[in-house]
């Protein structure tokens, strides 16, 4: 099982069966703060990037003090979240195969769901981009 920690910008691995089973390893550091985690088709994932982080914060993300303040800190003082719309889609060593993203958050941001469908296209959802079909969109592959 794959697991997302948004504030540290990882992915972790939780072992449910075999000789590592109940622990928990990291799998990947990333770009963004992950949101949401599908399974692909092959066995991959799918990891949504809600948003990218401030230079800052990803220079102080190795420390462990700093991941546990940013969500403390009052909303004035938080860092703002850059308007950016970013998938990856990982192997099950964390490799990555497809990085997609809107640099600009032009035509979808805050991407909060990703799931892939018919391995021809991926639906994304997100926070607040309003698209013809709503706040969800197919984009594809």
């Amino acid at each position: 099982m794959v697991v997302a920690a948004t504030y540290s910008a990882r992915l972790f691995r939780y072992w449910l069966q075999g000789p590592k089973a109940g622990t928990l390893e990291k799998f990947v550091d990333l770009p963004a703060a992950p949101d949401s985690i599908s399974r692909g088709e092959g066995g991959t994932f799918w990891v949504s990037l809600v948003s990218g982080m401030p230079p800052a914060v990803m220079f102080a993300i190795p420390r462990r003090w700093v991941r546990w303040l940013v969500p403390q800190l009052p909303k004035a003082l938080a860092p703002v979240p850059e308007k950016i719309g970013m998938v990856v889609q990982l192997d099950k060593d964390g490799e990555v195969l497809r990085f997609l993203q809107d640099p600009d958050g032009e035509v979808v941001s805050f991407i909060t769901a990703v799931n892939e469908y018919n391995s021809s296209r991926i639906l994304l959802g997100t926070l607040t981009t309003v698209h013809q079909s709503g706040t969800a969109f197919f984009y594809d592959l």
